[in-house]
């Protein structure tokens, strides 16, 4: 089954494309996530009741926190990304265009009563495959959805294909620390042709200054357009030193 390609506007009222995870992706992850979960009921448990013969009920209570709180714990605190979710590298996002909140990840979970009941085994199945957003009941409820990380993988090599002015050499190699995603938003920034567009570009500059280091020496929009080529820049080197 394909994954669709949902648009998410961010507070910038810049458009990103994110591509819905396959479903079969999906299925995988909570079975390897069962897997791990099963694996720790099956050797605590057997400690405590077959090497322990510890029976108290409270005892026992505290030892299976991590199994009902595995998912919740893991999304909230890895990025969307429980250890299935990072394997077959797919993760939770948020439809408002910003990062997921603490209740978007809780109501997610919390909705998994519904997708996962033992009397409706079918319900994320289905509502995940019929779904243009490829969502289950959980992430209609928390308005999030679940993207898949290969295509970054996949369109990489795009980012070498921008233009670099002849002769240009990078200065800040801390712009690696940017994603794909990242720099392709900057791009939109840069050529955003909206009335707002000086203050959008001031605040993207000023929040990359924040987050990279790099000082803003010349007007915004020249500050991201050089963020832009020495990601190319030292991204071109970078493989060419793989390669060689």
């Amino acid at each position: 089954m394909e994954d669709n390609i949902v648009k998410v506007t961010t507070a910038y009222n810049v458009e990103i494309e994110y591509h819905t995870a396959n479903v079969w992706d999906r299925v995988i992850a909570f079975i390897i996530d069962w897997l791990i979960k099963m694996g720790y009921v099956l050797l605590v448990f057997g400690v405590l009741l077959g090497g322990l013969g510890i029976s108290n009920g409270w005892v026992i209570g505290v030892f299976a926190l991590p199994y009902f709180f595995y998912t919740l714990v893991f999304e909230l605190f890895n990025e969307g990304k429980t250890p299935g979710k990072a394997l077959m590298k797919v993760q939770v996002v948020s439809l408002t265009g910003r990062n997921m909140t603490s209740g978007q990840v809780i109501i997610r979970w919390f909705a998994r009563m519904i997708d996962f009941s033992l009397f409706t085994p079918g319900i994320a199945f289905l509502s995940s495959v019929s779904s243009l957003k490829g969502q289950r009941v959980g992430d209609v409820l928390a308005n999030t959805t679940v993207i898949t990380l290969k295509e970054r993988e996949v369109n990489r090599s795009r980012f070498s294909r921008v233009r670099i002015p002849k002769g240009y050499v990078g200065k800040y190699r801390q712009v690696l620390t940017l994603e794909d995603h990242e720099v392709e938003l900057i791009k939109h920034t840069i050529y955003n042709d909206t009335p707002a567009k000086h203050a959008i570009q001031l605040a993207a500059a000023e929040r990359l200054m924040d987050f990279t280091g790099i000082p803003k020496l010349i007007p915004a929009r020249k500050y991201l357009k050089m963020i832009v080529y020495d990601y190319n820049y030292f991204q071109r080197l970078d493989e060419r030193t793989e390669e060689e």
